[in-house]
């Protein structure tokens, strides 16, 4: 993967000739109505608290690699999953390895609200399968640049500080593995388990990549180096689509997220509270859970979620929590939903009075000097922890979240490929050896021996294959 993914620009940038053409990009999984669907399973769902959390949720030991370990508690499922830090490898590279402490750790930092909410539209994608009659049915994901750009709400930098901060949230979304699943269904019936998760070995959360496409050119304005126009993401879900995407019915659950929190959220960054956003993504995962009812949190369940703390020690502290609270209980509204707040007492709700309304309305149309924070009974915070907001969905969304869903049963394997096989694939798409092995992740020499029928390719390796050509002979087509 080349280091700087930057377009083309007319001083000392100059065309090879060479051309990498950009794979079909897969459709938008978006319903008529706005709607876009996720995956509400446990492993995504815990994958959400382990970006969010703060660092000393996580736990190391002897300086191995930072765990993180989600409990799920629900009315089906019960256990643990556990999450794990590891250095992305790049497709010629041996599989990810463990990474230094202080690496985990800078990469732990990077998780932030830009990271879940691109989480959250490569779970749309993973689980656009409520269309089964579309041709494109449960392939891998090909995202073009611009897609990717307007989900990081980044639009308004330069080109190249968009390149830089969509690598940065690629990589560290790349480094989290889940490195166990122990879960079990509650109730079964009979001593069958309803899926083996000791099956899923640890394996990445997404299995993407960069994908450089466009024109090629010879960079000079620096160290002579050739760069692509743009780039495309690409990839699949990881291991845990085995049981969340592919396997029991009681397992392939989703839900649906609405425009209003999807597209309508200020995404810029440094500009605003990301705890509004942390909170929406939030609510979309426990209305799913609730089958659309109204969610009730406390003020500690939202510091919690968000990341904050719940004992801060000093009162400018304790100040700064209850706004960002305040503010993100809010802003909820202005996003589709609809927080009530009657069961918080009347000296500590967040809406103010009309005698403060008219004193603000006084300050502002006056210099604003006498505006004023409102004052808060001493030694308010124990009281104001506990306090209950219901949060209340739009009629369509808690409709879309109210039915369970499954997603379809899974199309049978297809047998696996042989030498021959791989060969007339290859040819069919027009590939070399060597171009099939860099986006296989193997090497030319690999390819030549499976071919020869003496190697195999792996099921994974298999799959990615026919993903692969069958995007591209669409295209040709």
């Amino acid at each position: 993967m080349v280091d700087t993914l930057a377009p083309a620009a007319s001083a000392g940038r100059i065309p090879t000739g060479e051309r990498v053409e950009p794979l079909p990009p897969s459709r938008q999984p978006v319903r008529p109505d706005g709607f876009r669907p996720f995956a509400s399973n446990p492993v995504m769902y815990g994958a959400i608290r382990a970006m969010f959390a703060p660092r000393e949720s996580w736990t190391q030991k002897d300086y191995e690699q930072p765990i993180y370990v989600h409990r799920t508690d629900g009315q089906w499922l019960r256990g643990f999953t556990y999450y794990t830090i590891l250095v992305p490898a790049s497709a010629n590279e041996e599989p990810a390895g463990v990474v230094a402490a202080e690496l985990a750790w800078d990469l732990q930092r990077r998780f932030d609200v830009n990271t879940a909410w691109l989480h959250m539209a490569l779970s749309s994608h993973a689980c656009d399968k409520w269309r089964p009659d579309r041709p494109d049915y449960g392939r891998a994901f090909v995202i073009d640049r611009e897609q990717v750009i307007r989900t990081l709400g980044i639009s308004a930098v330069s080109r190249e500080e968009q390149d830089a901060r969509a690598r940065a949230h690629i990589e560290a979304l790349r480094s989290i593995h889940v490195q166990r699943v122990d879960l079990k269904l509650v109730g079964k019936k009979g001593n069958k388990a309803v899926f083996d998760f000791a099956s899923l070995e640890p394996h990445g959360l997404w299995d993407i990549s960069l994908r450089e496409c466009g024109q090629m050119y010879w960079d000079f304005g620096g160290p002579q180096v050739t760069r692509y126009h743009t780039w495309q993401l690409v990839g699949r879900p990881g291991l845990w689509a085995d049981a969340f995407l592919e396997g029991p019915i009681c397992l392939r659950q989703f839900g649906w997220i609405s425009p209003e929190q999807f597209d309508s959220l200020d995404r810029r960054d440094g500009r605003s509270s990301p705890w509004p956003h942390i909170l929406t993504i939030e609510l979309a995962f426990r209305t799913r859970f609730r089958s659309g009812k109204p969610v009730t949190l406390t003020n500690a369940d939202v510091i919690r979620v968000c990341g904050g703390n719940a004992e801060p020690a000093t009162r400018r502290e304790r100040y700064d929590t209850r706004i960002r609270v305040e503010n993100a209980l809010v802003a909820m509204e202005r996003y589709g939903c609809s927080p009530d707040f009657s069961e918080w007492p009347c000296g500590l709700s967040p809406i103010p009075t009309p005698e403060e309304m008219d004193a603000a309305d006084e300050a502002v149309n006056d210099d604003g000097a006498g505006a004023v924070a409102r004052a808060m009974p001493r030694d308010y915070w124990d009281d104001w922890l506990p306090c209950r907001t219901t949060f209340t969905m739009p009629t369509e969304v808690a409709l879309a979240n109210s039915v369970r869903q499954e997603l379809p049963k899974p199309k049978p394997k297809p047998a696996a490929l042989t030498g021959d096989d791989v060969k007339r694939l290859r040819e069919e798409c027009r590939l070399t050896q060597g171009a099939l092995a860099e986006m296989l992740g193997v090497t030319q020499s690999f390819v030549s021996r499976v071919e020869l029928g003496k190697r195999h390719l792996d099921q994974r390796q298999q799959k990615r294959l026919r993903n692969m050509t069958s995007n591209m002979t669409s295209s040709h087509n």
